[in-house]
């Protein structure tokens, strides 16, 4: 998985003969300030400089990224971004992991992100033969959690948040990924892809992540296991949880199972109460 530092300073590629790369220290210091600038954002979202990160960073050298949605309101950008042709997106992702694994291949990379949803058939067309881990929540909580961290990333670049217009938007944004996705998936069959539930993880992160591994052919080494079951025991939890409430976004749990109906059809999930 590419680090946080990896995929905000991709060049030049890493070296493992050299000391601690300086780009590790100057991602830290970046971390720190957002912490220090937005401390409720640790709640919503933990990140370390040398911890893995998802593409967004990587996508970021396209400008095709539903990222930049998150920093600002440009409505002309969404449009665009509905329209246009993905592909060079994970063209340049592609052409990022092979500079970063230059000097130190990985075996196999595992690359991860939400936005992954709505390009599955570009991330097919620059990494053919892919295989997918789908990770499934009640879209009527994960939907306000998501206005929450872009009302929160927006707020520092914006005199004001519309809120109500933020909830029609990220709605849109998940009706037609999760349409893309699974009429990819459609195409390209089952078998590419393993199903995990948000509870799953949630209740066994350890075990749920290995058994997903296995599933797509990434068996976990005793050694790996035993660093990320250390990960978890010390990872330090927020004092206060993520908060949000559908309403603050104009939104309510059964306007988004009803306009994502087909998603929960296909794949039943636990619903949980509103917030």
């Amino acid at each position: 998985v590419p680090r946080a530092w990896e995929a905000t300073q991709p060049v030049p590629a890493p070296d493992r003969a050299l000391p601690a790369d300086p780009r590790i220290a100057r991602t830290e210091q970046v971390f720190a300030a957002i912490d220090e600038y937005m401390p409720e954002f640790a709640a919503m979202h933990v990140q370390t400089a040398d911890g893995p990160v998802e593409t967004l960073d990587l996508l970021m050298l396209s400008l095709r990224t539903h990222n930049l949605t998150g920093l600002a309101r440009v409505p002309s950008y969404l449009e665009w971004f509905h329209t246009t042709d993905r592909r060079p997106a994970y063209e340049a992702v592609r052409r990022a992991l092979q500079v970063l694994q230059w000097k130190w291949p990985p075996s196999t990379w595992v690359i991860k992100s939400p936005s992954c949803t709505s390009m599955l058939d570009s991330i097919e067309a620059a990494l053919p033969g892919t295989r997918h881990i789908w990770c499934h929540r009640d879209p009527a909580a994960a939907i306000p959690s998501v206005c929450s961290l872009i009302e929160h990333s927006r707020a520092p670049n914006t005199d004001t948040v519309d809120c109500l217009d933020l909830g029609a938007e990220v709605l849109d944004y998940f009706d037609d990924a999760l349409t893309r996705a699974m009429a990819f998936r459609d195409a390209v069959g089952d078998d590419r892809f393993v199903d995990l539930t948000m509870d799953e993880f949630v209740a066994d992160p350890v075990g749920a992540t290995q058994r997903a591994g296995a599933a797509a052919g990434l068996p976990l080494s005793e050694t790996g296991r035993d660093a990320m079951t250390y990960w978890v025991g010390h990872q330090k939890r927020p004092a206060r949880g993520h908060r949000y409430t559908a309403a603050r976004y104009g939104l309510d749990a059964n306007h988004i199972r009803t306009r994502l109906a087909p998603y929960l059809e296909r794949f039943p999930v636990r619903l949980e109460d509103p917030q």
